[in-house]
């Protein structure tokens, strides 16, 4: 439906958009010199005027942005034409989402049917043209429908929709969408391969411990056990008796642990 009385200039028409309306100029005509008219003979087609520049959006509003690849989208192809289908198809898409999932969409009456419109889709300033191909924005809530606190829709909602709607949202400009994804990635974790290194050093150091604590159990075994032989009395060997011939019993004593009476004493019964 349209109606003429609503745009300030007589030569546009306004036109209904999705809860709003926009004045345009009639099929055939453009803007030129600020009002609607044709061509003249041989005069080229002006080039469409260039989009506005974006607002600066808040920390929420960036910590609820998402990124969007489109194929084929640079900086010197965006134009204030092609912005307005894109915010258009957005603002389409999460309508369509939040009149079916209205709690995830953080509207203070979930049983409301709330229309978006485009002047609640907003880019990121200058994203596209540091960043070809790629679109970063965020969806407000229209004035007071959003929650205390949630005035922006939250970016898993918004992922959510733009998954669901990509194919509509991607015609807009005549493209494709490819990927989504937050704006700003949640912080990485530590990686299971960090835990690696650790891992084999501490297998590593355990198992060095290990084998030093059974080297120094069995060289006190084999001490004692020698001791333990030497006071009873038992026999002793040809090599033991050539050491206790050459050394004296002193060193003898610290380097065997046989007691001096008892060495002495088998020598001589030897």
């Amino acid at each position: 439906m349209r109606w003429e009385f609503n745009c300030t200039d007589p030569s546009q028409l306004c036109v209904n958009t999705a809860g709003s309306y926009k004045c345009d100029c009639e099929a055939g005509l453009y803007w030129i010199d600020n009002k609607c008219r044709a061509l003249k003979k041989d005069e080229p087609t002006p080039t469409p005027p260039p989009a506005p520049t974006p607002k600066t959006p808040t920390d929420n509003e960036l910590e609820n942005a998402v990124i969007i690849k489109l194929e084929n989208l640079t900086f010197i192809q965006w134009n204030k034409e092609n912005e307005d289908r894109f915010k258009e198809a957005v603002a389409k898409a999460v309508t369509e989402y939040c009149a079916i999932a209205s709690h995830d969409c953080g509207a203070r009456d979930p049983n409301r049917v709330i229309i978006y419109t485009a002047d609640q889709v907003h880019l990121v300033p200058d994203f596209l043209k540091e960043n070809p191909n790629h679109l970063a924005f965020y969806v407000n809530q229209p004035p007071g429908v959003g929650q205390p606190g949630k005035s922006t829709i939250e970016k898993d909602t918004l992922i959510k929709i733009i998954e669901s709607h990509q194919d509509d949202i991607g015609k807009s400009l005549n493209t494709r969408v490819t990927d989504v994804r937050p704006y700003k990635e949640p912080a990485p974790g530590p990686k299971e391969t960090d835990y690696l290194p650790i891992i084999i050093g501490s297998a590593v150091g355990l198992v060095v411990l290990l084998l030093l604590i059974l080297f120094a159990v069995w060289l006190l075994y084999r001490s004692r056990s020698k001791v333990a032989a030497t006071d009873k009395g038992e026999p002793l060997t040809e090599k033991e008796i050539k050491r206790i011939k050459h050394f004296p019993f002193e060193e003898l004593e610290m380097q065997t642990e046989i007691p001096r009476a008892n060495a002495e004493n088998r020598l001589s019964i030897t």
